[in-house]
């Protein structure tokens, strides 16, 4: 993730203190160095992205969970230094994949909105121009998504939220509607271990027009131009 002068990577982690880790690159061709540790034993870095705090600020958000996609955590760089919500700040939800999305949700009020997986089919998101450190700025558990196996993976692009389970991507919608845009998927290979909280995974990116996904012999590309789902542009949120 790039964020001020520097590219950063979320290392996962094993679950034993100092192992879950943010690591950074100057310029984006330094060596690694470390830049967040989480010294707690049980909790792992997962995802990193770049949001605001409804101030008119920018940071570098990461997102840690207990390694069962429960009881998250987030933490946020300003560029010189880091600091982390206390833990149960968001009582047992979990911060899991983080995505950026513009939506008019039931409230009424369109804006620019940080989405993540707080639960095995839950996603949760916050309320425009508000900071995703408090509690009160996050509807969690705003959308359910019948998968079969469970969310793994999202990414965001304009008006969309793409949901990843294990051989399955939902288009997720501002007014709640999840279609399965992969049904065809059960008959491919697929990578990891079905049912295993970020073993079964399937990353993908959405990029000109296409989401292209990991399977576990190559890549699948699935066509989401339709409707204005457009490519983000390079330098601008959408």
């Amino acid at each position: 993730c790039e964020y001020g002068d520097s590219i950063f990577f979320a290392q996962l982690g094993t679950g034993v203190g100092d192992t879950g880790r943010v690591l950074r690159s100057v310029g984006g061709t330094g060596a690694l160095t470390n830049s967040l540790n989480l010294p707690g034993a049980g909790e792992l870095i997962v995802d990193l992205c770049v949001y605001g705090d409804g101030a008119g600020n920018s940071y570098l958000y990461a997102a840690s969970n207990n390694g069962s996609g429960l009881n998250g955590r987030l933490h946020r760089f300003d560029g010189t230094s880091w600091t982390s919500t206390a833990a149960a700040t968001f009582g047992t939800n979990g911060r899991y994949r983080l995505a950026r999305v513009n939506w008019k949700t039931a409230d009424g009020v369109r804006g620019d909105r940080l989405v993540t997986i707080n639960g095995p089919r839950t996603l949760s998101y916050t309320i425009p121009n508000t900071d995703p450190f408090l509690a009160a700025s996050w509807v969690e558990s705003a959308f359910t998504i019948e998968s079969v196996r469970r969310i793994e993976h999202i990414v965001g692009s304009r008006h969309h939220v793409y949901a990843m389970a294990l051989g399955q991507i939902f288009d997720l919608l501002e007014d709640g509607t999840a279609a399965d845009i992969t049904s065809y998927s059960s008959s491919t290979i697929l990578p990891g271990v079905a049912g295993v909280f970020d073993s079964g995974e399937s990353g993908a990116i959405v990029h000109d027009g296409y989401i292209y996904l990991r399977l576990g012999q190559g890549l699948d590309r699935i066509y989401v131009g339709d409707q204005g789902c457009l490519q983000a542009l390079p330098g601008s949120p959408w």
